[in-house]
């Protein structure tokens, strides 16, 4: 099943906030491959970087961390960015709106 795509200001997501992101990744020379941006299960935005397509198979290595550490984030509630990183698995301590990571 496919997402619904939506124009990202109907979810509250400015255009020109993803073209600056856009803009900085170019600038800064970070190799991607593709990025998909999804708010409330509409994707707002995507895109993919030649020679990759979205036709094209791609090959993920270690894809599962990325997914779990972002499932054990959004179900405890942290917000913001994680600093601090000791452990491959670790829990979430809300500090001041800031995820931060243990080892314990």
């Amino acid at each position: 099943m496919l997402l619904p795509r939506s124009a990202p200001a109907s979810r509250g997501v400015s255009s020109r906030a993803l073209e600056a992101l856009l803009d900085r990744l170019e600038a800064t020379s970070v190799e991607c491959h593709s990025l998909m941006f999804v708010r409330g299960g509409h994707v707002l935005a995507e895109g993919w970087w030649a020679p990759y397509s979205a036709t094209r198979p791609h090959l993920l290595y270690s894809l599962t961390k990325s997914f779990t550490s972002t499932a054990v984030a959004t179900s405890s509630g942290c917000r913001g960015t994680a600093t601090g990183v000791t452990a491959p698995s670790g829990r979430c301590a809300s500090s001041s709106r800031r995820a931060t990571w243990s080892s314990s």
